[in-house]
């Protein structure tokens, strides 16, 4: 067999760099044009009327409170970020700096998750939590691995940005993910909803430093992205035109515009919607008995832990009960389902 020389290597070795790279700028320009798409956003023409065009804010005007918006991976950030900058006519940013704007009103995040990072230091102001049913969370967040070819690193998810919301992982890609990593991942579903609604604290005790000095780490409003993602504006829509409204320095859109907005956002497909048609249908995406069981069971242990700070006034707390609430009911019906079944 003949060897191959050094130069042939070198030869070699420059292609696949080459194509490599040439691989990462149309990325990058698929990236840049999603991102251009999800900023066709709002002028306020009046009598319930928008009109779409580019944003005109990137940076928070001085004084702004500004807000992160968090939530586990899969959970809906995308439809619900874009649908803050239209209703602030600003520009979003993000945890990884994918977005470019490091001075955003809002930056999204997935921290403490192994997906997020915390990189915006003390810059934040007030955190709007975004929850979903695990139930449909997981199997989101699957199919954004599968989009971004199961990346291991900045570098490779940011060459494959421009792939995302556009179709949902095969069933068999879900279901061997699934039971490998369910365990990890619904306890740090768990895990997220008890570290911002106790203020930065860990399963062991502890409170994260960036919680102390950084930001309020207790969230203003918890949302539930499924009733969220409406094409027809919803309680959880409403509640969060209030809370932008109280945010000081921050222009929102006159509200009988908002549900223009909200409108356009959902037709862009530029979100969760745009895999509809692309790949099986969610409601594919199953869970075995004793996974919907160990859900079931912890949600009743989160419930019965908040209900107490509910009953002593607390309000998010009684937002986030009553979500929870919902998410048992639709998985205990599900679980009985799936032990008949098997």
């Amino acid at each position: 067999m003949t060897s191959i020389s050094r130069k042939s290597k070198a030869v070699l070795m420059y292609c696949s760099l080459a194509a490599y790279i040439i691989q990462v700028n149309h990325n990058f320009v698929q990236r840049a044009a999603v991102i251009e798409r999800e900023r066709m956003l709002s002028t306020d023409l009046g009598n319930g009327q928008c009109e779409l065009h580019p944003t005109h804010k990137i940076a928070a005007a001085e004084g702004a409170q500004r807000s992160l918006l968090v939530s586990f991976p899969g959970s809906g950030k995308r439809f619900t970020y874009t649908v803050i900058e239209g209703l602030t006519d600003s520009a979003p940013g993000d945890d990884w700096g994918f977005s470019g704007n490091d001075n955003a009103l809002h930056i999204k995040s997935s921290y403490p998750h192994h997906e997020g990072t915390w990189s915006w230091g003390d810059k934040l102001d007030q955190t709007l939590f975004l929850i979903r049913n695990p139930r449909w969370a997981l199997p989101s967040y699957h199919s954004v691995r599968f989009e971004l070819d199961f990346a291991s690193n900045w570098a490779e998810s940011f060459s494959r940005v421009g792939f995302t919301y556009k179709e949902r992982a095969p069933v068999e890609s879900w279901e061997s993910w699934r039971d490998e990593m369910f365990d990890m991942e619904f306890q740090n579903w768990v895990d997220m909803i008890n570290f911002w609604m106790k203020g930065g604290k860990y399963p062991d005790g502890s409170t994260d430093p960036h919680c102390v000095s950084d930001l309020v780490c207790k969230p203003k409003i918890v949302i539930d992205f499924d009733t969220f993602f409406n094409e027809h504006p919803t309680i959880d829509f409403f509640r969060l035109g209030q809370v932008l409204d109280a945010t000081p320095n921050v222009e929102v859109i006159n509200a009988q515009a908002r549900a223009c907005i909200l409108d356009a956002v959902w037709d862009t497909k530029n979100h969760n919607g745009g895999r509809d048609g692309n790949g099986p249908p969610a409601n594919s995406k199953r869970f075995t008995a004793a996974q919907l069981l160990t859900m079931k069971n912890s949600i009743e242990n989160l419930i019965s832990e908040y209900t107490t700070w509910k009953d002593n006034g607390d309000l998010v707390a009684e937002q986030l009960v009553h979500l929870l609430t919902e998410y048992k009911t639709h998985i205990n019906a599900e679980y009985e389902f799936e032990s008949d079944m098997e």
